[in-house]
């Protein structure tokens, strides 16, 4: 391990000829904006890390480099000219490289990119993306399920609201109407009145005939009757004569006496008219029945309602349990995945997906500033190479947080290369936080 002795620099970007001895210490740069702070700090570091400036070549200028001298005595240094560049690698035995500089120094001196001041300012989202990238952790697929569930536990729980809000009551219980034996009471009355009908028809019919029979009788004695006397009368006028003593008139007149005396016909009349059974109350026992049978048919519906709410409330909580479960499930899973990836101790993922330090999120509201930077600090740590020496711009810092800061760095080890801006103008300027 070793950390920046000299970073040297000539004809690079805005800058003409620059110095930089460090010797290892930390330093605060000071300068007006634009004057090449990050430039001289981080140029040849951010090169190694694969970003390559648009402009590397100060205007009107051929040729330059950019050179970083070591704690442990190996030199890397960067030659450019508006065409091309070209890239050595001296040992601290004075061997140099030539070819695959870039490749073969590039990470295992400076490591990953890790822009710490941008990190700052990033929304939780990202900052959780970030730190997952520089541990090589890939939860895209788990992110993608994870939102997945997420949303349809949102929607889940939207219903359940709806279905809780409705705060359906359990229907009082209507008691059933057994509306078929009263019809089929109804019934027995009718065909009873329908067989006292038929019976009283026939039986009036019988009546009727007897009279008829009585009269068609009495009729045929009239007529016998009457046509007796008509013979007799005709005959009568024979008596005294010889003819009439074979006139028996005597025996005519027994026989006249022997035959019946006819009656008066009798009107034909019918029997007295039945009187049916009456349908009144049972008709109103049917009624009401109806009425009651439309209040059970109510009951019903409502508690067939307040059934289907019940399960539909109970399916809608069993399907937030279980999208609860299994976004639990992927958290777990996502947790783990990120322990196993040596996330320090002081950090963790929330089930927000919110990066943690000490438990809170790396904000400007749950975090002191200095807790802040030391959080993003530790972090860039994670990827840094074997030059133990981390970049930031102290701008937001106080001197207090900045001391808090250095107090850490000094005791990890690192190297603080900060600059801050001067509101008063000036070229640049550099003093050691320590010795």
């Amino acid at each position: 391990m070793s950390k920046i002795k000299t970073i040297r620099v000539e004809n690079f970007k805005a800058m003409d000829s620059q110095e930089v001895n460090l010797n290892g210490n930390s330093i605060i740069m000071v300068a007006a904006n634009d004057k090449g702070k990050s430039s001289l700090l981080r140029g040849l570091i951010d090169r190694f890390q694969g970003v390559k400036p648009s402009v590397i070549v100060k205007q009107g200028e051929e040729k330059g480099f950019n050179e970083m001298e070591l704690t442990d005595g190996s030199i890397i240094k960067w030659k450019f000219t508006e065409k091309g560049e070209q890239f050595s690698f001296t040992t601290k035995e004075g061997i140099t490289q030539t070819t695959g500089v870039l490749k073969a120094i590039g990470e295992r001196y400076f490591g990953k990119n890790f822009n710490i001041d941008a990190f700052m300012i990033m929304s939780s989202t990202k900052q959780t993306e970030k730190v997952l990238e520089i541990l090589g952790v890939d939860t895209s697929q788990l992110d993608a399920d994870y939102k997945a569930q997420y949303d349809l536990r949102t929607d889940a729980n939207r219903e359940l609201k709806r279905l809780l809000a409705l705060n359906k009551k359990k229907p009082e219980e209507v008691e059933v109407v057994r509306i078929n034996e009263i019809i089929e009471r109804k019934q027995e009355i009718v065909d009873r009145n329908a067989i006292a009908q038929q019976k009283w028809l026939l039986n009036n019919e019988a009546r009727q005939n007897s009279i008829i029979e009585f009269n068609k009788i009495q009729d045929k004695l009239k007529q016998e009757r009457d046509k007796f006397i008509d013979v007799y009368e005709h005959l009568e006028k024979y008596e005294g004569e010889k003819i009439g003593e074979f006139i028996d008139f005597k025996g005519m007149l027994e026989y006249h006496k022997s035959l019946p005396t006819p009656q008066e016909n009798k009107s034909i009349t019918s029997l007295e008219p039945l009187k049916p059974e009456s349908l009144v109350e049972i008709e109103e026992e049917l009624g009401k029945a109806y009425s009651r049978r439309e209040s059970f048919n109510n009951f019903l519906i409502e508690l067939r309602d307040y059934d289907n709410w019940i399960d539909e409330t109970k399916k809608a909580e069993d399907t937030v349990e279980e999208l609860n479960i299994n976004i639990a499930s992927i958290q777990e899973q996502k947790t783990t995945l990120v322990a196993n990836a040596n996330l320090p101790k002081e950090f963790s993922i929330s089930e927000d997906n919110e990066i943690l330090y000490n438990g809170f999120p790396i904000t400007k509201e749950q975090l002191s500033t200095s807790s802040r930077y030391i959080a993003a600090l530790k972090l860039g740590a994670l990827v840094i190479g074997e030059v133990r020496a981390l970049h930031f711009d102290a701008s937001f810092l106080d001197n207090i947080s900045l001391a808090e800061v250095e107090k850490w760095a000094e005791k990890e080890g690192y190297q603080l290369m900060v600059e801050r801006p001067s509101y008063s103008g000036g070229e640049i300027t550099y003093e050691f936080l320590s010795e």
